[in-house]
C-alpha cells in the first residue's frame, strides 16, 4: 500500500484534517485534507492528500451517477478560483463514481481530461484511466473486493491542483486472498 506516502503526509501535522466518510455508503476508509489559504470570503481552501478505500461487490452502481453540485466547494468557479484549475480542467473523482465514490470535495480534484477521461491518449497517464477501468470491472464481475489508496502531490504548499497521483489497488478474491497488486503514478 501506500502507506510511506500517508505517513509522509501525516509528518506534517499543519492545518491537516482527518475527513469523515460522507454516510454509511461511502467506500472512503481515510482521507486526509490540508488548509491551503482561505477563499475571498475568508473561508477555509482544503486540498485532499490521502484516500484509501474499499470497494465491495455492493458498491458498483453504474446507473446512479450522482452529479457535482453547480456551486460550493466541487463547482467548477470554485475549483478555477481556489483550487488552481487551468483551462481544459475538469472535476474529477479520486474514488471512481461507479463505484459509489461521491461528488463532494475531499473526493473531487481538478484534473486535465488525460487523466480524468484519458482524453488525448496520453501514455504517460493511460494507467490511471486504466486502473479506474480495471477496478469497475473486478468489482462488476464479482470477483471480491478491492482496498485503494491514493496520495496525490503538488507542486507547493499553497497549490490545490494535484501534481502527481500515486495510486496502489490492492485486488481480493471472495475468500479475501490477494489476487493482484496494481501501483502507478499520472503526472499532470
Amino acid at each position: 500500500m501506500r502507506t510511506e506516502d500517508r505517513d509522509k503526509v501525516l509528518q506534517n501535522p499543519n492545518g491537516l484534517r482527518k475527513v469523515s466518510p460522507v454516510d454509511d455508503k461511502d467506500p472512503t476508509l481515510e482521507t486526509y485534507n490540508r488548509t491551503i489559504k482561505t477563499d475571498a470570503k475568508g473561508n477555509p481552501v482544503e486540498r485532499t492528500e490521502f484516500v484509501s478505500a474499499m470497494f465491495m461487490p455492493s458498491d458498483y452502481r453504474p446507473n446512479e451517477r450522482e452529479n457535482f453540485p453547480s456551486s460550493g466547494n466541487t463547482s467548477t468557479a470554485y475549483m478555477k478560483n481556489n483550487l488552481d484549475a487551468q483551462p481544459g480542467d475538469e472535476r474529477g473523482h479520486i474514488n471512481p463514481n461507479a463505484l459509489n465514490g461521491k461528488p463532494v470535495a475531499h473526493n473531487v480534484v481538478s484534473q486535465p481530461a488525460s487523466i480524468n477521461r484519458n482524453v488525448g491518449r496520453d501514455p504517460s497517464n493511460d494507467d490511471w484511466y486504466k486502473n479506474e477501468r480495471e477496478m469497475i470491472d473486478y468489482i462488476r464481475k464479482g470477483n471480491g473486493f478491492i482496498r485503494y489508496e491514493v496520495c496525490l502531490e503538488y507542486p507547493n504548499d499553497t497549490s490545490g491542483r494535484p501534481s502527481a497521483y500515486k495510486w496502489t489497488t490492492r485486488y481480493y478474491d471472495t475468500d479475501g486472498a490477494v489476487s493482484r497488486i496494481v501501483s502507478g503514478i499520472a503526472r499532470s
